[in-house]
């Protein structure tokens, strides 16, 4: 059961309550950049991704207030150079349970990102003026349906964390994306930090592994990295490994092998979540829509090849599963008297108890439905999934035209990703989880982004990964 996003209790690499943890993973975060110095971009662009490593480890170490500083300066930095600075957000977002206290509150270093860089881009919100497009109202909606559902929740407080959290600043950073001027050499900095946020979730996963840092299934261990659940982990991986893989296929020289290393080191970490829903749906649903997005014929094997370990994974270990019917008919249940607005955002794990069949007394917290419709239902009501429609919708209609004349491995793998994770979410959570909402306004943002980039000549993309 994936935790809550409210969570700051001991977890290790990733605990808010112990400061060293705070700025060693920010150490990780900045040497990850730092590591991206020479192998890409131009001049500025390096000495910009210089700037966001050395103001990451002085925000890491200052207290508040004094830490608004640097922050500032990384806001100022990520407008300044939007590659190395959405990468940077990119890297951040899978450790939300990472957090600082700012003024009162808990912010995750990617929510935190975010703001920082809102801050100076207000002057600039008046260049979506006579640019809106569909996907822009669609977004616009959700926020609203967002908060009209935080405002009806059984608990306000956790709902208004939620909202903030969920979709206010993810919104935010998809603002970015329409915001700034990033060209397509800046989407395959965010994809590179994408990709690396990834592999160092996996590193951490597989050194934990090692040492036992494990969540036991009977007796099968069960891979966690740095979230409380094995299927947080895989709901992230199981959305990165189509990038990766889409880039390392599409990559020359000196790219493809840590490309392809990369891809290995996340399906390593994934195969070692044991995680059933990302085996038998995330992973074929993804090699399936990767290879019909970049029009190959490999897949088929490696179709066949998933299905058996998937197979594997579904007969080694025991659970939960057999509970999932019992808790989709209590959430079909609560979404039915409660039509319009669902239950509130956040009020699931409330209202849970008064639907619960008697034969699910083993498991009687549940933060989500395990369901991507009845999350959505259940949450935000009718409303809340027409507007994830209308996303979907107008998201795909600007991914054909993004991709009609120059088809883009960065937006097959994101897409392929995206399906993918929408596949695993039929039998977990599939947005309401901090690294999901991002990685989800991440694809959306960028996606708008290419569609109304100008279109590089000869068909090429320039940046780093060329094409071989």
């Amino acid at each position: 059961m994936a935790r809550s996003f409210r969570s700051h209790e001991d977890l290790s690499f990733a605990t808010p309550e112990k400061p060293g943890h705070r700025p060693g993973l920010l150490f990780l975060f900045a040497n990850a950049l730092h590591a991206l110095w020479k192998p890409l971009g131009g001049t500025t662009e390096l000495w910009d991704l210089g700037a966001l490593a050395l103001a990451a480890l002085v925000y890491a170490a200052l207290p508040w207030p004094w830490a608004a500083i640097p922050l500032l300066a990384l806001g100022w930095l990520i407008v300044r150079s939007p590659g190395p600075g959405l990468a940077a957000i990119a890297l951040a977002t899978p450790f939300y349970y990472t957090q600082k206290p700012l003024g009162g509150t808990w912010l995750s270093h990617a929510e935190a990102l975010v703001i920082a860089a809102l801050i100076w881009t207000i002057p600039c919100w008046r260049r979506l003026r006579g640019r809106l497009c569909a996907l822009d109202g669609a977004v616009l909606a959700f926020v609203a349906v967002g908060g009209a559902a935080a405002w009806i929740a059984p608990d306000r407080g956790d709902a208004w964390l939620a909202l903030r959290r969920l979709i206010l600043i993810p919104a935010g950073l998809y603002l970015l994306w329409r915001l700034l001027p990033v060209d397509r050499k800046g989407m395959r900095w965010a994809a590179g930090g994408l990709i690396a946020g990834g592999t160092l979730v996996s590193l951490i996963g597989l050194a934990g592994y090692a040492s036992g840092n494990v969540v036991m299934a009977g007796r099968i261990p069960r891979l966690r990295s740095v979230y409380y659940s094995p299927n947080e982990a895989a709901l992230l991986l199981v959305r990165i490994w189509p990038l990766a893989a889409a880039l390392a296929l599409h990559s020359a020289g000196r790219w493809r092998r840590p490309l392809l290393l990369a891809t290995g080191v996340i399906l390593m970490a994934l195969a070692l979540t044991f995680s059933r829903g990302a085996w038998l749906l995330g992973v074929p649903a993804g090699l399936a829509a990767l290879s019909l997005l970049q029009r190959r014929r490999w897949a088929g094997p490696w179709l066949l090849g998933g299905a058996l370990l998937a197979a594997l994974v579904a007969l080694s270990r025991g659970g939960s599963t057999a509970l999932r019917p019992e808790v989709w008919q209590a959430a079909w249940a609560m979404w039915r008297d409660h039509p319009w607005l669902g239950v509130g955002l956040d009020g699931f794990q409330w209202i849970y108890p008064r639907y619960m069949a008697l034969s699910a007394w083993r498991e009687p917290l549940l933060y989500h439905p395990h369901n991507l419709v009845l999350e959505l239902g259940t949450w935000m009501g009718l409303l809340g999934l027409l507007t994830v429609l209308a996303m979907g919708w107008t998201w795909a209609g600007l991914w054909r035209r993004a991709t009609a004349a120059h088809p883009s491995p960065v937006l097959s793998g994101l897409a392929a990703g995206w399906i993918a994770g929408l596949a695993h979410g039929m039998v977990d959570a599939a947005f309401f989880l901090p690294h999901l909402a991002f990685m989800t306004m991440i694809t959306l943002g960028m996606t708008a982004a290419y569609a109304n980039s100008p279109e590089p000549p000869n068909g090429s993309e320039p940046g780093p990964y060329p094409h071989a």
